[in-house]
This record gives C-alpha cells, sequence and structure tokens, in this order.
C-alpha cells in the first residue's frame, strides 16, 4: 500500500498545491557554514 492508497482509504483528501509566495533557495554558504 503506498500513501496515496491509505489516504483514500482514509477518504482524506489534500487541497492543491498553491503558488508559492517567494523564490526559496534551499539553502546559503557563508564560509563553514550553511544556513
Amino acid at each position: 500500500m503506498n500513501v496515496y492508497e491509505k489516504l483514500k482509504e482514509l477518504n482524506i483528501t489534500l487541497p492543491p498545491v498553491s503558488v508559492p509566495a517567494a523564490a526559496y533557495v534551499p539553502y546559503v554558504q557563508t564560509g563553514k557554514l550553511v544556513f
């Protein structure tokens, strides 16, 4: 059973994905630091 089948079995529907509000960066590296 995958996650989609389990959601359907539990009668759970997810809302549609909205448009992002900004351009997100996964991380920023400054020297040896990663944020």
